[in-house]
């Protein structure tokens, strides 16, 4: 089983948090606590990647502002970050409304940087960085960035997260060139273009557009696999403290990936990344540094898979 580096590919930005006491009244003023924190879908799945263990290398849009900074710390130790800059674009800002549950209500992203990181860009630190990458994306790149990386992978295995449902068309024309395929319902309802399939369907039939692996994850219903070599449905990971869900799906991803990439089964894969979430959803920020406690049974079942051939 190879030891592969990954190479981390997508959108930083700072995380606005309003939470709310009571149940949300639209258009008026809630009360309730605001706070801030590094965050960004490939920037928690780097960061929850250090927290694993992992030391990826991460390309991303950074511009020279306090919000960088902010960034740059929160992965001081848990990756080498590549980052790119175009003038008169800032780093990237997300504001998410959460109900009294810690539930998302509405959000905003603003990761124009992201689209703006340019495939010529990410083809130069691969070959600084050698042929022996596994490359994650995420669709806050732009479909061309996308259509290109993908295109030019040579020997390396692409893990993409949809993101957002819109985002998500991003990867339609690159489906063949994917390794992995990781969406939520939605973003595969927008894909497929029915509403009305179930998430094992949709992982069916989206493994037929091409993705060596599909996982489709369906909130408290789980999520559901397929691969040439297996197949299922899996209850999510049950927390008695749930405090905020945002990041869940980033930390999903990230311990399915990292599992993949060691030569893991797709179920004992996204059963470590449901445990991932299970983790996260007990902090009041998008990743959860007790994913360290992850590591010693992280540990355990590469050796046992290592073991077995």
């Amino acid at each position: 089983m190879a030891n592969t580096t990954l190479l981390c590919v997508g959108g930083s930005n700072i995380d606005l948090f309003g939470a709310s006491f009571k149940d949300l009244i639209p258009k008026a003023s809630n009360p309730g606590t605001i706070y801030s924190a590094p965050g960004g879908v490939m920037r928690n799945i780097v960061e929850d990647l250090g927290f694993l263990g992992s030391r990826p290398y991460f390309v991303t849009g950074l511009v020279d502002d306090e919000w960088a900074r902010q960034i740059k710390m929160s992965l001081r130790g848990k990756a080498t970050i590549i980052p790119y800059a175009k003038k008169g674009i800032p780093t990237g800002v997300y504001l998410a409304i959460l109900d009294k549950g810690g539930d998302m209500s509405v959000s905003v992203c603003d990761n124009r940087i992201a689209e703006e990181i340019p495939y010529p860009f990410i083809a130069e630190t691969m070959k600084r960085l050698g042929d022996t990458k596994d490359i994650l994306i995420d669709t806050n790149l732009s479909k061309e960035t996308i259509d290109e990386l993908v295109a030019n992978k040579g020997s390396r295995k692409v893990y993409a997260e949809a993101v957002s449902p819109d985002k998500s068309l991003r990867l339609k024309g690159s489906l063949k060139g994917l390794y992995l395929l990781k969406c939520a319902r939605r973003e595969a309802i927008a894909l497929i273009g029915n509403k009305d399939l179930s998430a094992e369907v949709l992982a069916h039939l989206l493994f037929a557009l091409g993705p060596k692996v599909v996982v489709v994850t369906d909130g408290e219903r789980g999520a559901c696999y397929e691969s040439s070599l297996e197949s299922g449905h899996l209850d999510p990971i049950k927390s008695n403290d749930i405090v905020n869900t945002t990041g869940c799906g980033d930390a999903v991803f990230a311990g399915l990936c990292l599992c993949l990439s060691k030569g893991l089964s797709v179920k004992a894969s996204l059963e470590f990344g449901l445990r991932c979430a299970k983790v996260t959803i007990e902090s009041d920020k998008a990743t959860n540094a007790n994913l360290a406690d992850l590591r010693v049974d992280l540990a355990t079942m590469i050796a046992v898979c290592r073991k077995a051939g």
